[in-house]
């Protein structure tokens, strides 16, 4: 078909665009006749799986002269409406005539801008309309449509009630993990009397050890005494020491500052042979130059360039502005 070519060209059936449809739906609108068969279909299998959402009737012809504009009119006026989450655009099986409003292009083009998800559920498996092609999911029948677009409660309340009882045996075994906690700190923990006394002990022991402390530094305070009286020296020997560290200690600190301005002199010479081999100016001066194109950017490689740019040049001395004439990639 003419029309399916089109629209696929135009990326109406890319499946980039499709979108996902929401996992608890809280209003599903319907897209269909009142009278059809799939409506009843649609509306039993939505309360088995699904009794929670509410659900929106968009009345529309499904086959018929009026069929294509009053199924363009049903999904603008769901998508204007605003109030459900999916849409489920459906009808029983039918003949390649009663299925041609599927197949209209202002249905297709409605479908692509609906903001709701679409759903199609239209004819039997082997039908195929430009709708489903257009449409976020296609489903093979009205009541698969119905399935597709909601979760089943009594899989999710069974779900439920396994996580429940995950939790019920986690809780469990938290609280006899605890239950033994306490029951090691009711065996450790000691009658306020015994603790006391423990305590008076140790406050006992611990004088006991504080004065013999306290007697052996007196000791030691008496012969450190001693000693220093025994070894101190005459004034003038004091003196004359002093001097001779600080005649050492000005000779130390001379050779290491010579010491450290020769190192420093060292790497400025360094650091400065490197910064020259960096400098671009040198290079320029070797007969090389440097090409920037009209924003500013260093250019590197041919294919950077196309003819008819102008580039500025950058020498050793000055510069100037060109245009490219002709592009050599190939060239060294």
């Amino acid at each position: 078909m003419r029309l399916k070519a089109k629209l696929e060209a135009e990326g109406l059936f890319a499946r980039e665009r499709k979108r996902p449809l929401p996992r608890y739906p809280k209003t599903i609108g319907i897209i269909t006749s009142p009278q059809a068969a799939a409506l009843r279909d649609v509306l039993i299998t939505l309360r088995a799986r699904w009794p929670t959402c509410s659900v929106i009737l968009y009345p529309a012809p499904v086959q018929g002269e009026d069929a294509a504009q009053g199924l363009g009119q049903a999904i603008a006026s769901a998508d204007g409406h605003g109030r459900c989450d999916v849409l489920l655009l459906v009808r029983g099986g039918g003949s390649l005539e009663d299925l041609r409003g599927f197949n209209d292009e202002a249905v297709a083009r409605a479908i692509a801008i609906c903001a709701i998800p679409i759903v199609t559920g239209i004819g039997h498996e082997t039908d195929f309309t430009i709708a489903d092609f257009v449409a976020d999911l296609r489903a093979p029948t009205p009541t698969a449509a119905a399935q597709l677009a909601t979760p089943s409660a009594s899989d999710l309340v069974q779900h439920l009630l396994h996580l429940q009882a995950r939790l019920d045996q986690a809780l469990s075994r938290k609280t006899n993990s605890l239950a033994q906690v306490v029951d090691g700190l009711k065996r450790r923990l000691t009658q306020p009397e015994a603790r006391i006394a423990l305590r008076r002990q140790r406050i006992t022991h611990l004088s006991w050890r504080l004065a013999g402390a306290i007697q052996h530094i007196s000791r030691a305070k008496g012969d450190l005494w001693t000693g220093l009286w025994r070894r101190m020296k005459h004034p003038g020997e004091v003196m004359g020491d002093i001097r001779q560290r600080q005649a050492k200690l000005a000779a130390r600190l001379e050779h290491a500052v010579t010491e450290d301005l020769r190192a420093r002199r060292e790497k400025l010479v360094s650091l400065s042979g490197q910064l020259e081999l960096l400098n671009p100016v040198a290079v320029l001066g070797r007969g090389y130059s440097l090409v920037r194109d009209g924003n500013g950017r260093i250019v590197h490689r041919a294919d950077q360039l196309v003819v008819g740019q102008s580039v500025d040049v950058t020498l050793s001395s000055g510069g100037f502005s060109s245009e490219v004439k002709k592009i050599d990639s190939d060239r060294p």
